[in-house]
């Protein structure tokens, strides 16, 4: 287990820095200079009796990406796009983030099932990420028994929406778990225009009481991905919630580790990995859905972000700070950057800690030159350097502490300031 501690300052955000060294990115469809685009699920059930996506207060406003599910259906055999809800988000001057999943085999997927959607989703004007058939690595799905088929067939996609509908950016996502298999389906650089991935938080791995998930870290399976796929692509994280309430312990409350994970997942995409464009909540409490049914009760979790005062006051820090993107667009003016070498003086530098240790930080102080530096004791871990830095040499020392007031970790960072 690796201990991690790094300051970071904001600074004028650039496009993305390399993700590895030897890296390049470009630019894809769709994304953002910089600063990572807030989503949350909202579908039909969101819209209001004239059509307009509900206000939610206690978000502030809408954010920048509306997501939900919708089934890709031969025509003349349902609704062919989800025009009433695409056309309320873009009144509220939203992105979307439709999960588009087959309803037929994928061998009977051709252009002209695929080119009403495409036409329908140019129509609509609105910015869309289209995740086609997710979570490939699941064996439930079935669209996962053929890798080359996947392949063919998401290939098509991309070709069908890159010729009908230049809004539209493919993202090929698969599930956080069972990664040792998705290089088989992987499509093609050119195919794809961005990485997703679906991670959740639980107290428990698949429901099971005795397989504790309390020190499981969201950013695990987005290491992953990001080291592997970050270079030619900006990552989604297409789904991710933290559970409040787990059906296999009910009477027992999770929202404090909830608000934790929602920071951990979040800040940590901030901080570390500068190529996350997007991350959505699934906004849902799977205890109650009437799309998870089938799954054993002890498998559900409330994942409601509305529904927890914990989460939502977590989330609602996002909104204050510059690198999280409520509309979509060019991109965050500021972005965090690890404290640089040299540090110019005579203005004041907002800045923020990643902290990562094997136990639970209960303390947390930041010193300079010996000097104590008033910090947040939460992730982002908030803090500010003065703007009468003496030009020179400096050092900006963490101290993490646990509940036994131990020290746990110590990290210095020397730098120059001019």
């Amino acid at each position: 287990y690796r201990q991690e501690g790094q300051a970071y300052l904001l600074a004028p955000a650039p496009f993305s820095p390399d993700p590895t060294p030897d890296c390049a990115p470009r630019p894809a469809r769709l994304e953002p200079t910089s600063g990572i685009l807030l989503g949350r699920y909202a579908d039909e059930q969101a819209l209001t009796p004239t059509g307009q996506l509900r206000a939610e207060p206690g978000l502030g406003g809408p954010l920048a990406v509306s997501f939900r599910y919708f089934t890709l259906r031969a025509p003349g055999r349902g609704e062919t796009f989800p025009t009433r809800w695409v056309r309320a988000a873009r009144q509220a001057g939203m992105a979307v983030h439709i999960a588009l999943e087959p309803g037929m085999p994928l061998r009977q997927i051709t252009e002209q099932t695929l080119t009403p959607f495409a036409k329908a989703a140019r129509a609509s004007g609105t910015p869309i990420y289209l995740r086609f058939a997710g979570e490939f690595n699941d064996p439930a799905n079935e669209w996962s028994r053929d890798p080359a088929l996947y392949r063919a067939k998401f290939r098509l996609v991309h070709d069908v929406m890159a010729r009908l509908a230049p809004n539209v950016a493919l993202v090929w996502m698969p599930m956080g778990s069972r990664l040792d298999v998705i290089d088989r389906y992987y499509p093609g650089a050119d195919a794809v225009d961005w990485v997703g991935l679906s991670v959740y938080a639980t107290p428990f791995r698949n429901g099971n009481v005795r397989d504790s998930a309390l020190t499981d870290s969201p950013l695990d399976a987005l290491d992953v991905i990001y080291r592997r796929y970050a270079c030619a692509h900006p990552i989604q994280i297409s789904e991710f919630a933290a559970s409040s309430r787990s059906g296999a312990q009910p009477a027992t409350g999770y929202a404090a580790f909830a608000a934790a994970k929602l920071r951990e997942a979040y800040w940590g995409a901030a901080l570390k990995y500068p190529r996350v464009k997007n991350i959505n909540w699934l906004d849902l409490n799977m205890l109650t859905s009437p799309y998870v049914q089938p799954r054993p009760v002890t498998r559900r979790n409330d994942y409601r972000l509305l529904g927890s005062p914990e989460k939502l006051a977590a989330f609602r820090e996002l909104l204050t700070h510059p690198a999280f993107l409520t509309r979509p667009g060019a991109g965050a003016t500021l972005t965090p950057r690890a404290l640089p070498t040299t540090v110019s003086s005579g203005a004041p530098h907002s800045g923020n800690l990643w902290i990562r240790t094997v136990d639970t930080p209960a303390r947390v102080t930041l010193s300079l030159d010996g000097q104590p530096v008033p910090v947040g004791q939460t992730l982002p871990h908030a803090f500010t350097l003065p703007a009468d830095l003496t030009p020179g040499p400096h050092a900006l020392t963490l101290t993490v502490h646990n509940r036994q007031g131990e020290v746990i970790l110590t990290r210095t960072t020397p730098f120059t300031a001019q």
